[in-house]
């Protein structure tokens, strides 16, 4: 706008002034009279057009960012769907091993050791169907029981804890080879109370007898490591390795029936 006002003055001065000299004159005058403001404006429309450049580059850093961490929570919330889809197979594949039983699938939702205690928080409660002193298992392994339960959650005190008390027999001899094993955490399971006139043998495989009525026997329970006690005792004493890691279980299975 305002090159074409000074273009308009420049006609208006020749036109106005026959002298040649005196128009040029005139004409460099207003140049300088007209230089610095639009020098100045020129300075401010390139400042203001560089201020605007870097308000968009600032504006699609940003969007930039936003599209990648919008990305990576699409990438982790796919690989969390794929881990579920696991976790399914791995329930089915499990259920497998248990034909006679009805058991409920349930997650883990954090394992801890304190205080001789070692116990499962799962992510079931009373409204799934769980109840105090259900057996929890993963697939043919014996895994504790209920000790606490509330609406959506409960916990799973496992065999390998100080107060729990489980009737266990050897494959070897499952009709008299019974005695009872208590856990000691960090150490596996002590079992009593076995009869003296039945061997045992290092390796052997360790289940539930089923006495009782609240564990279904035939559930893996362990390996024999050794003898602990001696011929002079009244019954035999001896340890017992529980095979499974509970440290890295994620899931498990609640007996319901």
């Amino acid at each position: 706008m305002i090159g074409l006002g000074i273009l308009i003055l420049f006609y208006f001065i020749e036109w106005v002034t026959p002298n040649f000299s005196l128009a040029n004159s005139l004409r460099n005058a207003t140049l300088n009279i007209f230089r610095w403001p639009i020098s100045l404006f020129s300075r401010v429309y390139v400042g203001a057009t560089n201020i605007t450049d870097i308000f968009k580059v600032s504006q699609f850093k940003k969007e930039n960012f936003d599209l990648r961490e919008n990305n990576l929570r699409l990438e982790q919330e796919l690989e969390n769907l794929k881990e579920k889809e696991l976790l399914f197979n791995k329930y089915n594949e499990l259920a497998k091993l248990l034909p006679t039983l009805e058991t409920l699938p349930v997650e883990s939702r954090g394992y801890f050791e304190e205080g001789g205690r070692s116990y499962f928080l799962i992510s079931k409660g009373t409204n799934d169907g769980v109840a105090l002193d259900k057996g929890v298992v993963w697939g043919k392994f014996l895994v504790g029981k209920i000790s606490e339960v509330y609406p959506n959650t409960a916990v799973v005190e496992t065999i390998l804890s100080k107060n729990s008390i489980i009737n266990i027999s050897v494959a070897s001899n499952r009709e008299s080879g019974r005695g009872v094993a208590q856990g000691t955490v960090g150490l596996g399971l002590e079992v009593v109370g076995f009869p003296n006139n039945i061997a045992i043998k290092e390796g052997e495989k360790v289940l539930t007898s089923g006495l009782g009525g609240i564990l279904p026997p035939n559930l893996i329970v362990g390996k024999v490591i050794k003898k602990i006690s001696s011929d002079s005792e009244a019954s035999q004493k001896f340890l017992v390795e529980v095979v499974l890691d509970f440290t890295g279980l994620e899931f498990m299975q609640v007996i319901k029936n």
